[in-house]
């Protein structure tokens, strides 16, 4: 074996081996869809995540917000951290922020 450089990545090439750039792909990084049977558990985990994330930050928010007896110092920093995460629940699932590799 020997070690080519290009770019800013390593390759090990095999000596013996005559593979397309599509076959040495497939072999090291997998498949570029997965099946029905991967993708729809995720995908229901990740809804679950998202939908009772945004629930429950929303109620926090509006709870602290709607009760003049919750304004307090800590309050004021969990309601900060529920609209953290709102962000990060509502800016980090977004399709339109991701590039997708073809």
């Amino acid at each position: 074996m020997n070690n080519t450089t290009s770019g800013s990545y390593m390759v090990q090439l095999d000596d013996a081996a005559n593979e397309t750039v599509e076959g040495y792909l497939l072999r090291t990084r997998g498949p570029k869809h997965l099946s029905l049977n991967i993708v729809l558990p995720i995908t229901v985990i990740y809804v679950f995540i998202f939908v009772t994330g945004v629930i429950g930050n929303i109620a926090v928010c509006v709870v602290i917000v709607r009760n003049n007896f919750m304004h307090t110092a800590t309050n004021y920093y969990l309601f900060s951290l529920a609209v953290s995460d709102l962000t990060l629940l509502l800016l980090g699932k977004s399709p339109v922020l991701h590039d997708h590799v073809e």
